[in-house]
Parts: structure tokens; sequence; C-alpha cells
């Protein structure tokens, strides 16, 4: 899967775009016998350093649940170089983590009453001479979208998905998440500004930090794989001029909005 990775990222270069990549990795924090610390956000400060020792840049903050935290990585233009580091981390994170009885669980639902673990992927295509966001131009497409470059991305992002949904929702757990959904967890095809109940989201931010935002990923999901299948959805979308659905402005698991189911 890295071998894919680094084709289609040489892909993008042949066409003059720059990917740059970040993550967010939600997960819990638990004492042995599986239950979420009540004090989590107290380990903030000793993960974080951790993480400095280790040379890989990233920033963490408490999520809505207890026990819950999330680790937002740098984004960064070394793509496949930063998922194999984070590979290696994290193992180390949850052996560093068990010499003091605490547990690293991210499953994608592992606990049916508290919401799940996303592994929410940032990605900005860039022209690569002088690394310009082109998502930040202004091409004045529709008018939900006015970026063309973008609103291709999102349809052919929306696409891809929806024809590897097994890749994403692959056992009981990934599965589990999308049918017994907390309000921020995406279990349909949408995409909206700044709507965090939509799968693919375009947060709000300066021009020279837009990004797209696939939601859908959990963090019990093969980083490297969900790249890849990010990003050759959005190349999809780039080479087919596939237009995306109308952006969604109100709540995405609203019944009124009748769209199209994950499951």
């Amino acid at each position: 899967m890295m071998k894919k990775l680094g084709v289609i990222l040489q892909k993008f270069l042949n066409i003059n775009i720059k990917v740059a990549f970040g993550f967010e990795f939600e997960f819990y924090l638990t004492d042995k016998f599986d239950v979420p610390l009540k004090d989590a956000e107290n380990f903030i400060e000793k993960i974080q350093r951790f993480f400095i020792n280790e040379n890989f840049f990233v920033y963490l903050d408490k999520e809505q649940e207890i026990g819950q935290l999330e680790i937002c990585s740098v984004a960064t233009f070394e793509v496949i170089e930063n998922i194999k580091k984070w590979c290696v981390v994290l193992e180390k994170l949850k052996l560093h983590l068990q010499k003091e009885n605490i547990f690293l669980n991210q499953k994608a639902k592992p606990f049916f009453n508290k919401a799940g673990n996303g592994l929410h992927i940032n990605i900005s295509l860039h022209n690569s001479e002088n690394l310009e966001n082109l998502f930040g131009l202004n091409d004045d497409f529709r008018h939900d979208i006015k970026n063309e470059l973008l609103a291709y991305c999102i349809g052919g992002l929306l696409k891809n998905i929806e024809k590897n949904i097994d890749k994403y929702l692959f056992d009981e757990s990934t599965i589990l998440r999308i049918r017994n959904p907390d309000r921020n967890t995406p279990i349909n095809f949408s995409w909206g500004h700044n709507n965090r109940t939509a799968m693919i989201r375009i947060p709000e931010s300066l021009s020279h930090m837009k990004r797209i935002e696939n939601r859908l990923p959990s963090s019990e999901n093969d980083l490297n794989e969900v790249v890849f299948l990010t990003l050759n959805g959005i190349l999809e979308g780039i080479e087919n001029k596939i237009s995306p659905p109308q952006c969604l402005y109100g709540l995405a698991f609203d019944s009124q909005y009748n769209l199209k189911s994950v499951l």
C-alpha cells in the first residue's frame, strides 16, 4: 500500500500539485479493566512531551466523552515519511502508557453508549512551484462552492468512498460506529462548509490553510490505506471533473434531507 501511495503522490506532481496532509486521531485512555479514565485530560501534557521526545509534531485536546482524547498532527508535505513514523510512534506510545497501567483504546466504537473514535484525514493541494494553496483561490464556480478544483475533489472523493465503503467499514466495531452514531459521526454521503455532521467537511479557515476533511475513517482504520483512498478519490474527481452534490447546511442525520445512507 505504501508503494501505491507513492505512485499516486507522483501523479499529483505530474500535474504540478504537491499534497499536504494531516490527521486527527481520537482514542480513549482506560484502566486495565477497559474503563475510561475520568482524569484523562491530566495526561495530555505527558503524552505531548512523549511526542516531542520522539520528534513527531502533534498537539492534543480533550474530546467530548470522559476518557476520550484527540491527537492532531501538524500538516506536512512529507506524507509517506509522516505515516511511517506515526505507525512506529503510536505503538511506542501504547507501551509507554502501559508501564503505568494505562491503556490506549482506538476501537472505532469501543463503548456502545459513548462516542466513537474517528481518524479524520485532512488534505490540501498546493502549487508544486510556489506552494500556494490551490483550494484558497476563488474561481467563482457556483453559489455553494467557489473553487472549481475543490468542488471536483469533493465530488470525486464522495464517489470513491461509496465505491470502497467496505474498506472503511470492515469489521463489527467500524460498522457499529455508523449504526449507533453520535452527533458528529458521518452516516450518509454529504459534504458541507464547517459542518461536522457531514462526511466531507471543508473547515472554516484562512485561504492558505483551506483543506478538505474526510470524516468517515475511524481510528481503527489503517492510516496509510485511508490516505491512499482519500487521495485516489480526489485525483479521480480532478481527472474526471466530478461535480459534488449540493452543499448541506443543516444536520446531515436529519431525515428531511433524504441523503443516501452509508449502510
